[in-house]
C-alpha cells in the first residue's frame, strides 16, 4: 500500500478549502481596518497581529458543528496617569467600538481573554487585547494578555493579566519548521485532527499544546508522513511517560508560561490512553498485509474522512483521467486503427479549436 498517497489525499480532504481561507482573509482584514481605526481606540492603539494555529499556518476545517477560530492580538499602550487599565475595562472600549458598526452589532461575545466576533460563514473572530512591551524577554517583546479565570498563574503582572510572547512564538515555530519541507506542519494538522476525532469535549487538547508537543518531539523520519506522524507519537509518549504527574510544557518563546498548567489528572490520563492506542493502531496500519486491513488500522485514528480504498482509487482514476487529457491537448496524439488514443503511432487526432464561443 502506498500509504504516503492516501495521506496526502487525507490532508487535502481536512485543509481549510480556499474559498473559507478567502472569506476569513477579508473578514480579519476589515475587522482590524476598522477596529484599530475607531476614536477612542486610535488613541491608544500600537500594533495588531495574527497568531494561533492560521498564524502558523496549521489550520484544519472544524469538524461538523464547530467553527473555525481566528485569533487576532490588538496591542494597546493601556496605562493612563499611572494606572493600568484592568481585561474588563479594554474590553468593554472594543465592545463599544464593534456594537457601532452594524456588521458587527449583535455578533459579539465576551470571553475570559478575548472579545468574540461571530460571522455566519461558519467561523469566528477572538480579538485579544493586550498591552504591548512589558518587558524584553531574549530579544522578544513580551505583553500582557488577559487572564480572567481564576488559577492567575502570574504573580508578576497585574490582577487580570498574564504574561506572553506571541511574536516569538511564532517565530519559534517558523524555525522548526525551516528544514522539514513542510512535514512538520502537516504532522501538527494530522495531530490535531486525531484530536478532534478522539478526544472529547472534557479531554480536548488545546491546540497550542499540540502544536508546540509536535515541534518539540518531530521526526522526520525517512521523509514519509506516515512514519513522521508514528514516530513523532512515540516520542510525545516517552516525554509525557518520562514527566509523571508532574508534566510540564513550556512556551519556548517565554518558559515562565507553562501550556499544560490547566491539565488535570484526568486529562492526562486520557492523553496517556489515547496516544498509547493511536501507537498501536499505526504500527499495525503499517504492517498490514492489505490495503484494506491498513485503511481500516488508519480509520480507527483519523475516522471515516481517511480516504477508503474505493474511494482512493476513484481518485486516481480521476487524477489520471485529467493528466491524460491535460497531455493530448498540450501534445500530439494518434488514434490506432483499434480507436486506442496513444503518442506514439496511428492517424493524427487534428487539434480542435471549438470550445463554445465561436457559435454562432
Amino acid at each position: 500500500m502506498n500509504h504516503s498517497a492516501y495521506f496526502e489525499r487525507f490532508l487535502e480532504k481536512i485543509n481549510l478549502p480556499s474559498a473559507k481561507r478567502e472569506k476569513i482573509v477579508s473578514a480579519h482584514n476589515l475587522l482590524r481596518s476598522y477596529l484599530k481605526e475607531y476614536s477612542t481606540i486610535e488613541k491608544i492603539y500600537h500594533d495588531d497581529y495574527l497568531q494561533g494555529s492560521y498564524k502558523i499556518k496549521v489550520m484544519i476545517k472544524p469538524l461538523d458543528g464547530d467553527e473555525f477560530d481566528v485569533d487576532i492580538i490588538f496591542e494597546f499602550d493601556l496605562i493612563k496617569d499611572g494606572e493600568m487599565m484592568t481585561p474588563d475595562q479594554i474590553m468593554d472600549k472594543i465592545i463599544y467600538a464593534l456594537n457601532q458598526n452594524e456588521k458587527y452589532k449583535g455578533k459579539i461575545e465576551k470571553k475570559h481573554r478575548c472579545v468574540r466576533v461571530i460571522f455566519s460563514e461558519g467561523f469566528h473572530i477572538d480579538i485579544v487585547p493586550a498591552h504591548y512591551k512589558v518587558e524584553d524577554y531574549e530579544g522578544e517583546s513580551v505583553v500582557y494578555i488577559p487572564d480572567r479565570m481564576e488559577d492567575d498563574w502570574d504573580d508578576v503582572a497585574p490582577d487580570g493579566w498574564s504574561r506572553t510572547n506571541p511574536k516569538g512564538y511564532a517565530r519559534w515555530f517558523e524555525e522548526k519548521c525551516s528544514d522539514s519541507d513542510g512535514l512538520l506542519r502537516d504532522t501538527v494538522k494530522l495531530f490535531k485532527w486525531w484530536v478532534k476525532n478522539k478526544f472529547g469535549v472534557s479531554s480536548k487538547v488545546k491546540s497550542i499544546i499540540i502544536s508546540t508537543a509536535v515541534a518539540q518531539h518531530f521526526n522526520k523520519s525517512d521523509g514519509k508522513i506516515e512514519n513522521a506522524f508514528l514516530e513523532t507519537l512515540r516520542n510525545i509518549k516517552k516525554w509525557v511517560d518520562d514527566a509523571g504527574d508532574n508534566i510540564m510544557l513550556k512556551n519556548p518563546a517565554f518558559e515562565e508560561e507553562n501550556f499544560t498548567r490547566d491539565w488535570s489528572e484526568e486529562s492526562l490520563r486520557i492523553f496517556k490512553s489515547k496516544i498509547s492506542t493511536a501507537i498501536d493502531r499505526a504500527e499495525k496500519a503499517l504492517k498490514a498485509s492489505s490495503d484494506e486491513n491498513a485503511v481500516d488500522y488508519w480509520r480507527e485514528i483519523f475516522g471515516d474522512l481517511f480516504p477508503s480504498v474505493e474511494a482512493m482509487k476513484s481518485y486516481l482514476r480521476a487524477e489520471n483521467l485529467k493528466e491524460a487529457a491535460i497531455k493530448i491537448a498540450s501534445t500530439s496524439s494518434f488514434v490506432s486503427p483499434s480507436g486506442q488514443v496513444n503518442f506514439e503511432k496511428g492517424i493524427p487526432v487534428k487539434p480542435t479549436k471549438f470550445h463554445g464561443e465561436d457559435l454562432q
